[in-house]
């Protein structure tokens, strides 16, 4: 994408920030200061670190599976949160954590954020086949980052983050 516009540049660098609101509604969450430096910075910085060198990643179940209470693989599709020139990087091996009820899936993807100004037409989906430590068994599957780090404020994870329903 190559925006025409400020606005559209701020929009495009910005666009993990908007969330819909009630009555189909857009508003930008960051303040207006962070819109114009973000514009004029040319999205330098805008990726979301996690720890070591590292970016949040959301994901979302590939199309075409029917998951059962048996089921322990999936393929994820992970989407690097932050603004990378349409890179997400290289998918790191996932945080599974497990209770009664959910599976929880968090990703990350190196490498971390860039030093240098990057655009933000969003980021391609990368495949990764997830491997669970047992049988889903009827509980829910979760985008951790959703649950745990800034995505969760992001149109990728509305309403609650939840992946499927087993």
């Amino acid at each position: 994408m190559s925006p025409g516009t400020a606005r559209e540049t701020v929009a495009a660098c910005q666009h993990h920030y908007v969330r819909t609101g009630p009555g189909g509604h857009t508003a930008i969450i960051t303040a207006a200061v962070i819109t114009v430096l973000a514009a004029a910075a040319g999205c330098s910085g805008g990726d979301a670190q996690g720890d070591g060198g590292q970016a949040t990643a959301t994901w979302q179940l590939a199309p075409g599976q029917g998951l059962q209470d048996d089921a322990t693989t999936f393929t994820a599709l992970v989407t690097r949160l932050g603004c990378n020139n349409g890179v997400t990087g290289q998918v790191n091996d996932p945080l599974v954590e497990e209770s009664d009820d959910t599976v929880t899936i968090t990703f990350t993807v190196s490498p971390g954020a860039s030093r240098e100004a990057v655009t933000c037409q969003g980021n391609e989906e990368v495949s990764y086949d997830v491997q669970l430590p047992a049988p889903l068994a009827g509980r829910i599957l979760v985008d951790g980052a959703c649950a745990s780090t800034e995505a969760g404020q992001t149109v990728m994870c509305e309403p609650d983050g939840t992946r499927s329903a087993a």
